[in-house]
């Protein structure tokens, strides 16, 4: 679980390099950004979801469940309309 926007380097060159070691983490990306400009850039990989914040926890929690259980990895599996924002 990383957010987007991170000194240095993104979220996405940090899930890059951990991958080169593990091919097959599932990662979770974490923004304040508009979701379709980070999908329609092809920011998203294989195993690989975003939620945008701000964000219950409780969602939180069930999204990272979803994935470590293994329903996710389309790049398109979760839908953050799917889920309960904070107002």
């Amino acid at each position: 679980m990383t957010d987007v926007g991170l000194p240095g380097l993104n979220g996405r060159q940090l899930a890059d390099q951990a991958r080169e070691i593990r091919p097959d983490l599932k990662v979770l990306f974490l923004t304040g950004y508009a979701e379709n400009a980070t999908r329609a850039s092809g920011f998203l990989d294989h195993g690989m979801e975003m939620i945008i914040k701000p964000f219950a926890v409780d969602a939180l929690t069930t999204w990272l469940r979803a994935m470590i259980q293994g329903s996710d990895g389309s790049g398109d599996g979760f839908k953050v309309s799917n889920w309960q924002r904070r107002k």
